[in-house]
């Protein structure tokens, strides 16, 4: 009878373990996933290879790169010069020792283009990438960005220059931009902060959710704005675009979810024409805001 009990009790130590080893988020259980591990070998860690990169590039740029599923973090750190001068790229491969082995980075650099691909050797999903870079900016330099990125967060700061981003699955943060902006996020939100608003210039910010673009006071530029199930907001005054229609509930909702005109004060209508605004929101509010 006693053996009997021992038995089941045992068994249920086990099964509580298991349940309990599943269901804990690696970090709170640490201890109990190491001894699940050598008990039974169930368990493959998450290993980590990290690479460290240096490329110098001429004062005009272009740096394209292509992930499958990592966050992006670039930065731009002005007045560098020397060795500072070089643009350096880390990347961080996280996953199972066999998703390191069939993950492959790519980077290739030609002149004043530096390309960086994640490639996965055969058909299984890649390991995660996080991918920074950390690139010298200076009065007259110029880099344009181009991302593709099919899961995780983009995050970019103080880069002069035009930027083309896209993630399918994660939201994009852009601070103190100079140049002009094409952003996607399909299943996310987009902030973008400028400095300035380069003349001849265009911002198309495409996302699901919330869109917050934030520009200097006396921004002048063509705007058009739509949030299908959001509603719109805006600092600045709006000169709005001239259109014929009846005043009832269905008009109302217009003004509050789609706008066309333009942004600021009405003077001289060439002093719009140069740059334009492009918003547009699934299910998001669309703010506008100075500072």
């Amino acid at each position: 009878m006693i053996q009997k009990c021992n038995r089941l009790c045992g068994v249920r130590f086990m099964l509580m373990l298991t349940i309990f080893t599943l269901c804990t988020p690696l970090s709170a259980s640490s201890f109990m996933g190491d001894m699940w591990e050598r008990a039974t070998g169930f368990f493959s860690r998450s290993k980590k290879d990290t690479l460290e990169q240096k490329f110098l590039l001429p004062t005009n740029s272009v740096i394209n790169i292509k992930n499958k599923e990592g966050d992006i973090t670039i930065i731009g750190t002005q007045g560098a010069t020397g060795p500072a001068a070089y643009t350096k790229v880390t990347t961080v491969k996280k996953g199972s020792e066999d998703q390191l082995k069939q993950t492959k980075i790519v980077t290739h650099h030609d002149g004043s283009v530096l390309s960086i691909e994640v490639k996965s050797l055969n058909d299984q999903a890649p390991a995660y990438v996080a991918i920074a870079l950390d690139i010298p900016t200076n009065t007259s330099a110029s880099t344009t960005l181009n991302i593709d990125q099919g899961r995780g967060h983009i995050a970019i700061k103080g880069i002069p220059g035009d930027t083309n981003i896209r993630t399918n699955q994660g939201s994009i943060t852009l601070e103190e931009m100079q140049g002009g902006i094409t952003a996607r996020a399909p299943q996310g939100s987009v902030k973008a902060s400028l400095v300035r608003l380069p003349a001849n210039s265009s911002i198309f910010i495409d996302a699901l959710e919330k869109i917050t673009l934030i520009i200097p006071k006396k921004t002048r530029a063509t705007l058009n704005a739509h949030s299908v199930k959001g509603t719109i907001t805006t600092d600045q005054h709006i000169t709005l675009k001239p259109m014929t229609m009846r005043l009832n509930n269905k008009s109302k909702k217009h003004f509050w979810n789609q706008i066309q005109g333009m942004l600021g004060a009405h003077s001289n209508t060439t002093d719009y024409l140069a740059s334009t605004i492009v918003l547009e929101s699934v299910r998001g509010k669309i703010s506008i805001k100075e500072e």
